[in-house]
């Protein structure tokens, strides 16, 4: 399949709890390294029971999903409970914002079941693309804000197609120091040289829409997955009418997108701007005035030292 394209849902796609529902069932059963014998054994079913849960061709039950679960050693009682929770009638089947406990592991697990990732990341660097360093400085730099910083924890899937398009304002507002700044590109350049990911940069504020969104195209499914990360993450299927917008949202953004060879020189021109910071600010160190203690543990300023004047990389890195 190309990167460019993925199929639209059609018109009875399953709802969305129950695709994340099956999704995660299999995720955790393989994380085991249980084949569906195993588990339906353990649990005293037929592993036609399990295959259909993990399909989604029969909606779980509280009860199905809570002795799944638990026999997969998922026993934190507000993680089964909100589960559960996304079994309830819904206004619209197709929408859900994942709010139980663990959403960001929830998250990681469906990104592993898919065969293909589009992802366009207009306003900040995907969670899963960052160092732990960058991921350290986001959550340094959101202090006491209401909005969730994700861990960056999450490992990239492996997956036959994982295309990221990244906006050029998200590089040039990076958080943290010039040495974090550098380091966060250098990985990008990294991962992007192992062919790992396809990372396409569209030029400042041109996708015109400032969530996140992630188009998974799943194995066992026909539909594509869409994500919206926004603190919670908001997952949607459904018909094709909804599916084409976001479908399209993604693609817009990739023509939009510099080519490759373009797309590695703005890489390298972050790196190249922050490694600057980097020396100015250390070339600012060593001209700081020398300090000496003063009565009572103070430090005071030499005397008839002149004041250091900050060079220009240093004063726009602050």
């Amino acid at each position: 399949m190309s990167p460019t394209s993925s199929p639209l849902a059609p018109a009875d796609a399953p709802p969305v709890a129950d695709v994340l529902i099956a999704l995660y069932i299999q995720a955790l059963r393989t994380g085991r390294g249980w084949t569906r014998r195993d588990l339906a054994a353990s649990l005293g079913r037929q592993p036609h029971w399990i295959a259909d849960l993990e399909r989604a061709r029969r909606p779980a039950t509280a009860e199905d999903l809570s002795t799944v679960l638990l026999r997969c050693g998922i026993v934190d009682y507000n993680i089964v409970r909100g589960l559960q929770a996304w079994l309830m009638p819904s206004p619209d089947p197709h929408t859900l914002t994942d709010r139980a406990p663990g959403g960001d592991e929830r998250l990681h697990l469906f990104e592993y079941s898919a065969s293909a990732i589009r992802l366009c990341a207009p306003s900040q660097l995907p969670a899963i693309l960052r160092t732990p360093a960058y991921a350290q400085a986001l959550k340094n730099a959101a202090g006491d804000r209401e909005e969730q910083v994700s861990s960056g924890s999450r490992l990239l899937p492996v997956c036959a197609s994982f295309l990221v398009v990244l906006d050029e304002t998200v590089l040039s507002e990076l958080a943290g120091s010039p040495a974090v700044k550098a380091e966060q590109i250098a990985y990008l350049q990294e991962i992007v040289e192992r062919d790992e990911v396809r990372l396409l940069i569209t030029p400042k504020n041109a996708v015109g829409f400032a969530e996140q969104l992630c188009e998974l195209t799943l194995y066992d499914f026909d539909q594509p997955l869409y994500v919206v990360e926004q603190g919670h993450p908001t997952y949607l299927n459904g018909p094709p009418a909804s599916c084409h917008s976001r479908h399209q949202l993604i693609t817009n953004a990739l023509e939009a997108a510099a080519d490759n060879d373009h797309s590695q020189r703005l890489l390298t021109k972050y790196l190249k701007r922050f490694r600057r910071q980097l020396t100015g600010q250390g070339a600012a160190r060593r001209d700081q005035p020398h300090t000496s203690a003063a009565p009572g543990g103070a430090t005071a300023a030499t005397a008839d030292l002149p004041v250091p004047v900050p060079s220009p990389a240093a004063s726009r890195n602050r």
